[in-house]
């Protein structure tokens, strides 16, 4: 058998450049990934706090205004100025009920849209504003989340990615030299990065509760909206300001209390077991995943997580809009056929057109043509606000698959690996390891066996890194609230640039 320096020596020099490769791939991903997701999330904080939002608008608007009128001046063009007599145009008066159940759900026009924020209808119980100030502190909190998971979860990833030259202690004490069994990552540096016990808990605890925040407060907005949408009239006793607040209170504190609380009994546990946790001896990827580093003492926390933070919350959502798009349908059919009757009125005043004519005699023998033109005139309109009807409900199909299947597949993987490293971990790794020490390949299978276990723990935790930005993104997209100010706010800045320009 060869001497296991050389072994080392010849694996290091086949595939080193292949894990630089993947290392400066990883580095410069979430670089980007990282950038993006504090931009986006800075933005959509800013546009669902109402202070900075009238704000940012008002900056929009002057600066708007003070380019026009320099452009104005220069070109001696006159200001119009409105005229006394001037009175808004007359509204339409559409079911605003269903306009404003569109509007929550982010699928109404945009004239629609705009007679549902002029009026306030008596009859739907909330107002629009009252939804949107729920909606943005449930958002402005996920927006948060995602943010904090930014700052304090991708340094450590950068630094697994980058690695280190010194010779640090492993989980037995002893040095880490190329002549002992270890698997290569994917680094830049000659070893791994190897941290404390301590803040390899740290670690896990940020990326897990962050994203435990991030899930309650997308099942609160799925909930908001779920009673605006179905049950309107009780919107303002049940969706209040201070609920809100304490709902999400109670969601950190929950977050805080589920993770803190275990680990810190791990930890004691360890200190009284006389090991030491702030000594070197985790490697760092195994740090980003609950349950992988500490499987004895966290797998049933592990399962519990996975069940109570993925399992229900997709059911939860699942059914939710479900719910939300039979009520869409079942609104969209009274608009419909409100509309149907109310443009069958004209016609039904054209039958006595005729002088003469006895309101008992036959109208379609009195009036033949007329009669057959206005039937046509009402198949046509059927016609048409059939086919509105089935272009809103694919829209709210379409959106709610798109919303839930994408925050759902990004996070998948995650909860997937916490399942199968806290189930079958213990009882896989020391089958691998036995019949790799009796097959001919022993380190090298080690090696793959530990790396490709790395891999799919740090691809991981890039769909969550990816998530951050998706899903504030899609949401605000969808959502009529969210996406007025955002419209507002753009449109603001490209008319001064293109008043500049």
């Amino acid at each position: 058998m060869s001497d296991p320096e050389q072994i080392n020596s010849n694996i290091t020099s086949t595939n080193g450049s292949r894990y630089i490769l993947t290392a400066s791939i990883q580095i410069a991903f979430l670089c980007v990934v990282c950038f993006i997701s504090l931009v986006e999330n800075a933005f959509l904080f800013c546009v669902s706090h109402t202070f900075i939002h009238q704000w940012l608008s008002r900056r929009s608007k002057q600066q708007y205004l003070d380019t026009f009128r320099s452009t104005a001046s220069s070109t001696n063009v006159p200001l119009r100025q409105p005229q006394k007599n001037e009175r808004p145009k007359s509204e339409s008066h559409t079911s605003h009920r269903c306009t404003r159940l569109l509007t929550c759900f982010g699928i109404a026009d945009e004239r629609e849209l705009h007679n549902s924020v002029t009026t306030d209808d008596p009859c739907s119980g909330y107002s629009s504003k009252s939804v949107g100030t729920v909606t943005r502190y449930y958002f402005g909190n996920m927006c948060i989340a995602n943010l904090l998971l930014m700052l304090l979860a991708v340094p450590f990833n950068l630094v697994a990615s980058v690695g280190t030259n010194q010779d640090v202690l492993r989980w037995d004490g002893a040095a880490v030299s190329e002549s002992t069994v270890q698997h290569k990552d994917n680094i830049l540096l000659r070893y791994p990065m190897v941290i404390s016990e301590l803040t390899c808990t740290f670690v896990e605890c940020v990326v897990s509760s962050l994203l435990m925040v991030s899930i309650l407060s997308l099942v609160l907005l799925t909930a908001d909206r779920l009673v605006a949408i179905c049950t309107p009239l009780h919107y303002s006793q049940w969706m209040t300001r201070r609920r809100t607040v304490y709902c999400i209170v109670f969601t950190w504190m929950l977050t805080l209390s589920t993770f803190i609380i275990p680990h810190m009994c791990s930890l004691f546990q360890h200190l009284r077991n006389e090991e030491s946790i702030i000594a070197p001896k985790t490697d760092i990827y195994r740090c980003f995943v609950l349950g992988q580093h500490d499987t004895e003492h966290d797998w049933k926390l592990a399962v519990v997580y996975f069940t109570f933070i993925f399992v229900l919350p997709l059911l939860f959502i699942t059914v939710a809009y479900i719910k939300i798009y039979i009520t869409v349908r079942n609104c969209l059919k009274q608009v419909s056929g409100c509309e149907v009757s109310l443009h069958s009125v004209p016609s039904g005043k054209s039958y006595s057109s005729l002088p003469n004519v006895n309101a008992e005699n036959d109208v379609d023998s009195a009036c033949p043509v007329t009669n057959s033109q206005s039937r046509d005139v009402e198949k046509i309109e059927h016609s048409r606000l059939a086919r509105r009807r089935n272009v809103l409900q694919s829209r709210v199909a379409k959106s709610a698959c798109i919303f839930v299947s994408s925050f759902f597949c990004l996070t998948a993987p995650f909860f997937t690996l916490i399942l199968v490293g806290a189930t079958v971990d213990d009882t896989i790794n020391p089958t691998i390891n036995s019949i790799s020490d009796a097959v001919i390949s022993d380190e090298h299978e080690i090696r793959t066996t530990w790396e490709t276990t790395e891999i799919f723990s740090f691809i991981s935790v890039w769909f969550l890194y990816i998530n951050s930005f998706t899903t504030p993104a899609l949401y605000s997209c969808y959502d009529g609230v969210l996406r007025r100010r955002i419209v507002t706010i753009l449109s603001g800045l490209y008319r001064k640039r293109s008043m500049v320009m």
